[in-house]
């Protein structure tokens, strides 16, 4: 049996199959036969871009975002090349009634900010990548999406404003935000009105 020679890929295309992992999409076996790589080692690089992301939505510019800044033109294709509506099917019962004010919390392209926005709701889309915030107000320019450059765990933009929201929305960010500052980013909901309610979904 013949052994194959051991490649050496580069960051950006490790990073690239590690997304293609987490956005789940497709099975591990379909990656493995469309980037031609190992599953254990897709396995390995999705956990070594979680890991290594955990910080960015942290204070500053981290490692992660910067990433995020340089590949903004294709992680928004790749996030916009699947529908709000059967990302978020299961959350239309928790949807709040219109006129309602939600927040999204690393709101990325904007795509979930524009599928509440069309059923009514007033958006507040938080992205900490500027690029990719760009690309969020380029693609769904809307009255109702108002866009913040801001960050977990602090907020401090967004708290300035001094706003009450009826629903939160993280989608694909709570596994980012390292554990020790999840007390912090959970102020959202403190001493804030009781019929808020919080939707992490990793």
């Amino acid at each position: 049996m013949t052994r194959r020679s051991r490649r050496n890929h580069s960051a950006a295309f490790k990073a690239k199959v590690a997304l293609a992992a987490i956005k789940g999409d497709q099975t591990l076996a379909d990656l493995a036969q469309q980037y031609d790589v190992h599953p254990n080692q897709i396995t390995t690089w999705k956990a070594q871009l979680l890991e290594g992301a955990a910080s960015v939505f942290g204070s500053g510019r981290s490692d992660a975002i910067r990433w995020y800044d340089a590949n903004a033109e294709d992680v928004s294709r790749r996030y916009e090349s699947v529908a709000a509506e059967i990302v978020h099917g299961w959350l239309v019962d928790l949807l709040p009634s219109a006129p309602a004010l939600v927040l999204d919390v690393g709101a990325g392209t904007g795509r979930d900010a524009a599928w509440l926005a069309s059923r009514g709701l007033e958006v507040v889309a938080v992205e900490p990548s500027r690029p990719m915030l760009a690309e969020g107000q380029r693609l769904h320019p809307s009255p109702s999406i108002r866009w913040i450059s801001d960050s977990l765990p602090d907020l401090d933009k967004l708290f300035r404003l001094g706003l009450s929201f009826d629903l939160i929305l993280l989608s694909a960010v709570w596994m980012h935000v390292p554990p020790a500052d999840r007390a912090r980013a959970f102020r959202l909901a403190e001493g804030r009105e009781s019929s808020w309610r919080m939707v992490p979904r990793n």
